[in-house]
């Protein structure tokens, strides 16, 4: 096992600090971007008289946290989703429990905890969607709980800045200098074709006993699908592209390692082979075809199908690769093509993720409820923030300092916003000058840490929560004390929660592992391989920043061993009825050993007694499929990667 040592979180105090570097040309642009585009809005819902012109600036940072093209146009239209979603759930809130403010209170945090806990559940890019919506019903619900009459125009005036943010957002992200995202993207994957092609090499060259194919380019497809279709490329690829591209990576990736079994093979082929990968990264960059049929006549051979799948599935990948960076469609070739993969979704981790949220907001709901504090809605909307940014990710509780520092600062800011700058203001355009002044230093933060992104948005939050269009420091000061109370409270929620979330994740994926190896094994009918192997491979890739993950080139293992036993049980019925009892005796004691964390001894010689009954069998294609399939298991078993050795 190996031991992971993650960086300081980018919102702790120590994590800003890592992050800070001069800043350059890129840095300075996004920051004069982000001024244009406030300006821009601010401007705007002046003009129109709107009720809170500040909203429209918090969405522009929101929005250009990320600022590639792609990203700032999809998280665009998540932020516009999660707002009407919101909207339209506090509006039916209010219409149906408005009679009574504690019973729309406690029907505005429910529908916070459903979505908190739908984005917990989501670990891609739309999970932004949930988040917008949870904070869209505290924000309009909360402020206005004991006025029911007011939620419909503070939804729709809501509405109303949120669109018109991203608005200027994106006239002023296409207007000056829009950032491509699909070129890095693809020089990343052309880069791990190029990486894995040597690894390839390696492992034909001298046959070892695995290959450690690099997982982590997988993570890059969640930010791909969801931003890559709305770039400025001249010919974006299309999520179902993606999707494909996702799927050959996946597969090229779970060959890769089982290239211990291409030992097997003959010298002169895996040398054959070896050529036909190392010319397929060569500057001109086309799968040598002609060659791709020779070599799949030659490795029909008995004991080099694992060689020549790993041959079909690189030429695919290849093919894919090329077509997604010249904006074509690929060719289709297998069912699941252009479908999306099926993800590893843990309701029980997303759940406990929700509960200290549920107490944070109810600590929150109870001080209000005592104190009648003028303030509480403010420390409720702050509690659900700093919780969302401490949550369900490492180092929870140096991110809640650090939130709590952040949110000071932005207290701050809007204080010396409201006592000085706003009086000396006289026209708008002084106004947006004297903006500059902070959103400008903290545009460059912002370009280097999501620190600046928190502070600037937190300090338009505060000004926009009540009505600022004119000089009010008290109302200002009561907000700020809100948000700092809600922020100790998460604090404090934080701090006292008893879960190890990472030790829980690792555990339950590794039990996840077993349950897939027990289905196979148990099941009446073999479940699908796609699945098995799209579910396997997205849950080695999050195990791998986990404690106490397997080495690179184990990290497959336990998929394998599935597999394996997948391929055995495709064949079971037509071997000898002797044999068939041999195997099912065989799955039972994987299903009870390996499901339950033992040793599998009785496996292992189970596994032996079921090769040398087929040995004794009649030759033919079902037996010589079972016994590659019975010895792969048999070397899975001397060391499987789901018993733990602690």
């Amino acid at each position: 096992m190996t031991s992971i040592v993650n960086p300081a979180p980018p919102l702790s105090l120590r994590g800003a600090w890592a992050a800070l570097r001069p800043p350059n040309r890129q840095d300075a642009l996004l920051a004069i971007k982000a001024m244009a585009a406030v300006t821009l809005a601010l401007w705007t819902a002046f003009s129109l008289d709107l009720q809170n012109p500040y909203w429209s600036a918090l969405t522009v940072f929101v929005l250009l946290a990320e600022p590639q093209a792609g990203a700032v146009r999809s998280r665009s239209l998540f932020r516009l989703a999660g707002t009407a979603l919101g909207a339209a759930s506090a509006i039916l809130l209010s219409a149906l429990l408005g009679d009574d403010p504690t019973v729309l209170l406690g029907g505005a945090i429910a529908c916070i905890l459903l979505a908190s806990f739908a984005k917990n559940l989501d670990r891609t890019p739309r999970s932004y969607t949930w988040f917008t919506t949870a904070l869209t019903v505290g924000v309009v619900t909360l402020e206005q709980v004991a006025a029911r009459g007011a939620i419909l125009e503070t939804a729709m005036t809501r509405m109303a800045e949120i669109g018109l943010a991203v608005l200027a957002t994106a006239l002023v992200d296409s207007l000056i200098a829009p950032r491509a995202e699909t070129p890095a993207f693809v020089a990343a994957m052309i880069d791990w074709r190029d990486r894995m092609a040597k690894v390839a090499a390696d492992a034909l060259a001298t046959p070892a006993a695995s290959a450690a194919p690099d997982l982590t380019i997988l993570s890059r497809f969640d930010a791909a699908e969801a931003h890559l279709p709305y770039d400025v490329v001249a010919a974006p690829p299309q999520t179902r592209d993606l999707h494909t591209l996702h799927r050959a990576t996946t597969w090229l990736a779970v060959e890769l390692a089982a290239a211990g079994r291409w030992r097997a093979v003959p010298p002169s082929l895996r040398g054959a082979v070896r050529t036909f990968v190392q010319r397929t990264v060569t500057p001109a960059g086309q799968p040598p075809n002609d060659d791709h049929r020779t070599l799949a006549l030659a490795l029909a051979a008995p004991g080099a199908e694992r060689l020549a799948a790993f041959v079909e599935r690189w030429r695919r990948f290849c093919l894919v690769l090329e077509a997604v960076s010249q904006g074509v469609a690929p060719p289709k070739a297998a069912p699941g093509d252009g479908a999306r993969l099926p993800r590893s979704l843990d309701f029980a981790v997303a759940a406990l993720d929700t509960v200290p949220m549920a107490v944070g907001l109810a600590a929150c709901v109870a001080l209000w409820g005592l104190t009648g504090w003028v303030s509480g809605p403010s420390a409720i909307v702050f509690v659900f923030l700093s919780l969302s940014f401490s949550l369900g990710s490492p180092g929870a509780r140096s991110t809640a300092v650090g939130v709590l520092a952040w949110i000071a600062i932005a207290a701050a800011l809007a204080l010396i916003y409201q006592l000085g700058l706003l009086p000396a203001a006289r026209s708008f355009f002084a106004l947006a000058a004297l903006l500059s002044l902070a959103v400008l230093p903290l545009g460059l933060l912002a370009a280097m840490s999501p620190v600046g992104v928190v502070v600037l948005a937190n300090f338009f939050a505060i000004l926009a929560l009540r009505n600022s269009h004119a000089t009010n420091s008290a109302q200002t000061a009561e907000i700020a004390a809100g948000a700092l109370v809600g922020c100790l409270i998460a604090l404090a929620v934080v701090g006292l929660s008893p879960i190890d979330r990472e030790h829980l994740r690792a555990r339950r994926l590794d039990k996840a592992a077993r349950r897939d190896l027990c289905g196979v094994a148990v099941a009446h009918r073999p479940p699908s391989l796609e699945r098995l192997v799209a579910l396997g491979v997205d849950r080695a890739v999050i195990r791998t920043g986990l404690p106490g993950a397997p080495p690179p080139g184990r990290a497959l293992d336990s998929l394998w061993l599935t597999l394996d036993l997948a391929a055995l049980r495709t064949v079971e019925t037509k071997l000898p009825a002797e044999t068939r009892a041999l195997v099912a005796d065989l799955r039972g004691a994987m299903a009870f050993e390996l499901g339950d964390d033992f040793s599998p001894m009785l496996s292992r010689a189970l596994a032996e007694e079921t090769l040398t009954a087929l040995a004794d069998s009649p030759a033919d294609l079902a037996s010589a499929t079972a016994a590659q399939a019975l010895a792969a298991l048999r070397g899975g078993l001397d060391d499987p990667p789901m018993v733990s050795h602690a």
